[in-house]
């Protein structure tokens, strides 16, 4: 038995701030699906019930139509676990952690800029 749907990565890959003007979503939040928990954390279930053989994550790759979490112009989904052109996003480790025998390690830009410390949205 495998869960469907289970999570999605709202974002768009090497984006840390949040742009409406240019469709971005940040990778480090605030955006999550409505349909399921945060990436990573649904494979709580799949360790908590042997019976689950897996999960598949709404979608596998963003792509175009469905615009969420931004409507017209913006004209793809932020869904998918790589972008279009099949790149992962940084959000794929939760599931590369949680299913390999490596141990995994992001690094992400400091949100510093002419010296100012600026808080994710």
């Amino acid at each position: 038995m495998f869960v469907t749907e289970s999570t999605s990565f709202v974002s768009t890959r090497g984006e840390y701030e949040i742009n409406k003007e240019k469709g971005y979503v940040s990778n480090i939040g605030p955006y999550t699906s409505d349909w399921g928990p945060e990436p990573g954390k649904d494979w709580e279930q799949i360790v908590l019930y042997p019976y689950l053989g897996g999960t598949f994550v709404w979608t596998g790759f963003d792509y175009r139509g469905e615009p969420t979490p931004y409507l017209w112009p913006c004209v793809s989904s932020h869904f998918g676990i790589m972008d279009i052109c099949g790149f992962p996003k940084r959000r794929i480790l939760c599931i590369s952690g949680c299913v390999d025998q490596y141990t995994h390690c992001a690094f992400i830009p400091a949100l510093e800029l002419a010296g100012e410390r600026r808080e994710p949205h």
